[in-house]
């Protein structure tokens, strides 16, 4: 990649963001050192790690939080006999540690772009278990494993209770009052001694250590303490030395794994690089761009603009490796011709970039960026001739493989010579074949686009009434400058617009004309085609709704219709066998044969009264204007139990009952029309017909606000306990659970309820609490 273009483009305040995702040195570093990839299978490769990634971060999963950075400890390593200090060998230790988390949970992934090359890691469990043995964290030698430590530690704290005891005696002697300036003792080079009055130095017969600055103090060890402090100083290079061999011990353990240490840092830092970058994709809901022959954008946004980004649709047509890109100022154009290169940098550096599905980029090996202010200052070059010169570098490079992208072509000079000097190079960039992207205001660029094959104008648009920017682009259809409009909104004087507008030649206006013209015609087209858009999906909605309505109609008429001939079928089956068996009675003579018979009869007539009443009401149900809605209080026909229409789900209707929700066909409900006075009813409490000496055992509290309840259930249960009721229920429903809350602490406190579960399923369930009363409680 072109380095210029990359750092003109900005890309590296996004790698800086995807860095600061990583979890390790070894991540930051492979997307430090890594560059752009220019080969098709290589981005691929990159993308299906950052997917795979983005997989396993929505699924939850816990990470290592962090790696130590062990480079400078790796690079130590390389000598012969190298000991690591106690702080080297605990961040080895750590890095193990994270190692093999991140492994784990690679592996059991089962997503092949990350567990194949995690099963492919180094194990250094051994290697953390011996370390993790020896050391903890924060760095320190765990002496209960190791026992000449412990046995060494322990001969230490006893020395140090007896210097301690002969210290304080000193201290606390009355025959040295006012000798001591403190009553603690402390050190000097690792030795205790004692703070002593200058003035008596003399009184405490020992070795001097020290004279404070001010004279007054002389810190004085004690012979009698001279002999437990050398001991001390013994026990204490004794411990050193243990400590120095185990660490030398520990370091050759490490040091034997070095080259598979080595080649874990580089899986680590591909497999930490796609985290880091999934991590961004997941922040700025990026998607990974799809193959194809011309670049297409789906709601592509500015990386670096976060909220601030506009989406834009933009697509080069079929046969097209030119567009040019026109319009008012300030209309977005350089936003765009910047978004473009950035998405493909960030494509090409195996990231995900911010739009939706569909977005199709160009595989390319150099992105070649010239923007409108390479004015150079140092080089003593104007805005033109800087321009100019990086043109010219980017003509020298530019190839079919090559993305250029030219901001503010042909500007800076004579309009005529701008133009056709635009014009040659464009036609240069089209001759090598170049993917190109050029914002201008050139008319000579607009009307080439026209003319050329392969070269297609696009514009942004912009509103001419309020004069601000809309950040669409329509393809095909030059754009207007809005130059005079614009000078008028910045307040220049209306005379010099008008005299400005009196300049120009005819040939201009009427192109001026022609492009705002078209640009009204192109406008009104799309508002026409979302319009077409719109009513087709509306329509193909309907005709859906319509053919589900119809199946399913028919599967009931089949299914209504089989139940009916199954019906009638036994029914005649049954009445033909009473028949003979009334015949058979006859013949044989017997009394009852008459009676036997007429019974047959009326069974008959009566079946027959039946079917005709069931038919009816079937027609009844689908009599025309009666329909199921939302909200509708209904009977299911069979059961007779009443309920309300919740909602409408493939194509059957979700009823909720006292105890249950059931989904149900249309045909299976009758609505129930509500009696006079029923509507602006309060909640009452319901109760089923069953009831112990004038006490329901059901009670019903939904729709009750919470006191309401609990004062309702408190009653209520005073009554059961009196009346001598030993199981009752409350149904609360499930609601927001709040009922039921707060009737279950009412129950847990009451003094005279037993136990209390929830109902099984077929009784209400979690909507419906068993309650048992003590006995012997009540009269």
């Amino acid at each position: 990649m072109d380095a210029r273009s990359v750092e003109r483009l900005e890309f590296s305040l996004i790698l800086e963001e995807v860095a600061s995702y990583a979890l390790s040195e070894e991540g930051r570093r492979r997307l430090a050192e890594q560059g752009f990839f220019t080969e098709v299978s290589l981005i691929e490769e990159e993308l299906s790690r950052v997917g795979a990634w983005r997989t396993l971060i929505a699924r939850g999963v816990e990470l290592p939080s962090s790696f130590p950075d062990i480079a400078s400890l790796q690079t130590m390593l390389r000598t012969e006999g190298t000991r690591l200090s106690l702080e080297d060998l605990c961040a080895y230790m750590l890095w193990f540690e994270a190692l093999m988390r991140l492994r784990e949970v690679l592996v059991s992934s089962e997503l092949p772009p990350l567990s194949e090359p995690a099963r492919m890691l180094p194990d250094f469990s051994g290697e953390y278990e011996l370390l993790s043995r020896y050391i903890a964290f924060p760095p320190e030698i765990r002496e209960e494993n190791v026992p000449e430590l412990r046995q060494i530690r322990q001969r230490i704290l006893g020395i140090q209770e007896e210097i301690e005891r002969i210290a304080y005696r000193y201290l606390h002697d009355p025959s040295y009052e006012g000798v001591f300036r403190a009553a603690v003792p402390t050190q000097r080079e690792g030795r205790t001694v004692l703070p002593v009055n200058i003035n008596f130095r003399g009184r405490v017969r020992g070795i001097v250590h020290e004279v404070s600055s001010s004279g007054a103090t002389a810190y004085i060890e004690p012979f009698e303490i001279v002999e437990q402090n050398n001991l001390l100083v013994q026990e204490q290079n004794r411990y050193r030395e243990v400590v120095e061999r185990l660490l030398g011990q520990l370091s050759q353990r490490v040091r034997a794994r070095w080259a598979e240490v080595e080649y874990a840092q580089g899986v680590l830092g591909v497999l930490d690089a796609a985290y880091a970058k999934a991590r961004y994709g997941a922040v700025h809901r990026c998607v990974a761009p799809a193959r194809g022959e011309r670049p297409v954008g789906r709601k592509l946004r500015h990386p670096l603009l976060g909220e601030k980004a506009v989406p834009v649709d933009f697509a080069y047509e079929e046969g097209v490796r030119i567009c040019v890109l026109s319009g008012a100022n300030a209309g977005g154009k350089t936003v765009f011709l910047k978004t473009l290169g950035l998405a493909v940098l960030m494509h090409q550096f195996g990231m995900e970039v911010p739009a939706e599905e569909g977005t199709v980029l160009p595989v390319c090996d150099r992105v070649l960026v010239v923007l409108g202010d390479e004015q150079s200052l140092q080089s003593e070059l104007s805005t033109f001739s800087a321009y100019m010169k990086r043109v010219a570098e980017v003509l020298r490079e530019a190839d079919e493989r090559s993305l250029v992208l030219l901001d503010e072509l042909g500007s800076g000079t004579d309009p005529e010579e701008g133009g056709a000097l635009s014009v040659a190079v464009l036609e240069e960039l089209r001759r090598r074949g170049s993917w190109v992207l050029v914002t201008t205001h050139q008319a000579a660029l607009k009307a080439y686009a026209y003319a050329t094959p392969g070269v297609m104008n696009a514009s942004v648009n912009f509103d001419e009434e309020s004069l601000r920017p809309l950040y669409t682009i329509t393809p095909g259809v030059p754009g207007a400058s809005y130059a005079l409009a614009i000078a008028r909104r910045m307040g220049v004087p209306e005379e010099v617009c008008r005299r400005a507008e009196e300049y120009l030649s005819g040939r201009g206006q009427e192109v001026s004309v022609l492009i705002r013209n078209l640009l009204a015609r192109e406008q009104e087209l799309a508002r026409r085609e979302e319009e077409v858009a719109r009513l087709k999906a509306s329509l193909e909605e309907w005709e859906k709704a319509l053919r589900e309505r119809e199946e399913a109609c028919a599967v009931r008429e089949a299914q209504l219709r089989k139940e009916g001939v199954r019906d009638l079928r036994e029914f005649v089956q049954e009445a033909r066998r009473r028949v003979e068996e009334a015949v058979r009675e006859v013949r044989e003579g017997r009394r009852e044969a008459e009676r036997r018979a007429r019974e047959v009869v009326a069974g008959v007539e009566e079946r027959i009264v039946r079917e005709a009443e069931r038919v009816a009401r079937v027609q009844e149900r689908r009599r025309p204007g009666v329909r199921v809605v939302p909200g509708m209080r209904v009977r299911h026909v069979r059961t007779k139990a009443e309920g309300v229409v919740v909602e409408e789900k493939r194509g059957k209707w979700v009823v909720q009952f006292p105890t249950m929700r059931l989904m149900l066909e249309a045909e299976e409900l009758v609505p129930i029309d509500r009696g006079e006075g029923e509507e602006g009813r309060g909640p009452e409490v319901v109760v089923e017909r069953e009831a112990v000496r004038g006490v329901p055992v059901v009670l019903d509290v939904r729709g009750m606000r919470l006191e309401e309840a609990r004062r309702a259930v408190e009653e209520w249960l005073d009554r059961a306990v009196l009346a001598g009721v030993r199981e009752v229920s409350v149904v609360h429903g499930t609601g927001t659970g709040v009922l039921q809350k707060g009737v279950h602490d009412l129950l847990r406190a009451h003094p005279h309820v037993e136990r209390f579960q929830f109902a099984p399923p077929e009784q209400g369930g979690f909507g419906r609490t068993l309650v048992w009363l003590r006995q012997g409680e009540g009269g």
